[in-house]
Formats: structure tokens, sequence, C-alpha cells
């Protein structure tokens, strides 16, 4: 925006705002300054989950909570603070109040631990009973007809077993690719697809044809260990994106991919995706 303060009418405010005003008759220009600005800045650093420490299941009491509560009152400058939980087994999802929410059931060895998700319906969540996951939660203690508990309340859940940083830069691979930004041959050569590769996404998502499968869940199905890091998790991201651009699988508003109905047979090699790397690929 600073960059950008000749053409505003007023800006700025407090530390969080990002608020500002200038005639309708410089968005245009507005609009080429700050994008040649987020051209010239280089990448931006990947989202993070703060976690304040582990905990093993065992731990989760309402005498936990009551610790907890000593560090009151949380808001901005003492944020509430939030722990993470690895390597659990999901068994359960239940949606509650008309499906507006759900309450995960994890277990890891003989622990079970309940945790709220608000806000999220069971189509916007994209993990099965079976998944092994890692969450972040904070913990807040409960007292009902004088039993006293502990909710936990998740703020971040991942599949354990795939690197945040990892499917991050594959996204951002991802997307230079989407937005046809120059890349070098060798990279656009390890990033090209094969049409095997869009064998096996077909066949996986034919063993549940009804389900949409989030991207990572492609990752630590089909790519074997020598092959995981960003390069390898976009390669196969770039695969079901071909598909996608083929009719052979949707994608919704997630991202998420799902079987398409049936239609007619099209060239892997006529697809977008993969004329523009292999275009890439071969240029001097």
């Amino acid at each position: 925006i600073h960059n950008s303060a000749h053409l505003m009418q007023k800006y700025g405010g407090h530390a969080l705002a990002a608020g500002f005003s200038l005639p309708a008759a410089e968005v245009d220009r507005f609009r080429e300054e700050i994008n040649a600005c987020a051209q010239g800045a280089g990448d931006m650093p990947f989202p993070a989950q703060q976690l304040d420490a582990k905990l093993h299941p065992g731990r989760l009491t309402p005498d936990l909570a009551d610790e907890i509560a000593l560090l009151e009152p949380f808001g901005q400058g003492n944020a509430q603070p939030v722990f993470a939980l690895q390597r659990l087994a999901l068994t359960a999802v239940t949606p509650l109040s008309e499906g507006k929410h759900l309450r995960l059931t994890l277990e890891q060895a003989q622990a079970r631990v309940t945790a709220m998700l608000f806000h999220t319906t069971r189509g916007d969540f994209g993990f099965w009973p079976g998944d092994v996951l890692d969450l972040a939660v904070t913990a807040e203690a409960n007292e009902y007809m004088g039993k006293r508990s502990l909710t936990l309340v998740v703020k971040g859940v991942k599949f354990s077993r795939l690197p945040n940083e990892d499917v991050l830069a594959a996204q951002r691979l991802v997307e230079r690719v989407q937005r046809r930004e120059a890349m070098e041959p060798s990279q656009a050569a390890a990033l090209l697809p094969e049409r095997e590769d869009g064998a096996k996404i077909f066949r996986l998502l034919k063993t549940r044809p009804t389900a949409a499968f989030v991207p990572e869940r492609l990752f630590f199905a089909l790519i074997e260990e020598e092959t995981r890091g960003p390069a390898g998790y976009a390669k196969l991201w770039l695969a079901a994106q071909t598909l996608t651009e083929l009719g052979v699988l949707a994608q919704d508003g997630l991202g998420w991919y799902s079987l398409a109905p049936p239609g007619a047979k099209a060239d892997w090699s006529s697809a977008e995706t993969i004329v523009f790397l292999k275009g890439a690929a071969e240029h001097d």
C-alpha cells in the first residue's frame, strides 16, 4: 500500500488495518502497481500455526484446563495456548447442530480423545475414519451436572505422514504452472506428469467413486518413498489437474478431486498443462 500512496485518498490505521480508498479512475493503475510490487517481493512465507507444546493424550484431563486458566485473560498480546496432538487415528466424525459443527473421535494406544471442530460441515472435512492425523488444539474446562470435563477445540489438522512445508512448497510449484510462469527446462521436465500418473489417480478414485479426495490423500497413497517431496507431490498434483482439464475428474471449490461423469475420451498430450510443461522442458 505504501508504494502506491500517491494514488490514495487515505489509507492506514492500526497495526491490523488494511483499509484504503482511492478514486475510481485510479483502480486500474493501482492494480498494475500492486501486482508489480507483489511480483518483485519474492515468495510469501508459508502460513504457520504457532504451537506451544506437544501433549500426550493421557495428559488431557480437566486439571490441565484449570492450569491453563491461570494464564487468562486471553486476547491480543496474550494468546490462548495451542497444543499439538500427534499420530492419532480418526475413528469417527459426528456432525452436530444440524451439521454445522463436527465432533471428532480419535485414538492412540488405549487413549480415546474427542475434539470439537466448529463451523465445518462433514462435506468440508477431507479426512476419513482410519486416517492418522496431527491436530492443533486448545483446551477448555467444562462442568455439566456436577461433572467436570475437558473440551478440545481443533485449530488445525493434517495427515501425520505429510510435512506441511513440503505440501505448501508443492502447491507453490503447481500455482506457478497454472499461471504459466517461465521456468527452467530441467524443472519443467521434473514436473511433467506421465500418463501412468493419471492412470494411478483414476484407479484410486474408482475405489471410492462417490468420494472427494483432497490432494494430500493422493500423495501418501500413490508416491513411493524415494520420490516424496515438493517436486514429487507437485508432479502428481499436476497429473490430477491434467485429468480435470480432460474432463476425467471434477474439482470443487475446495480443490478436492472426484470422478466426473463418463465422457468422450481425450488425448493426454492435448491437455494445456502437458502442452505447457513439454514446451518449457524443450525450451533452449
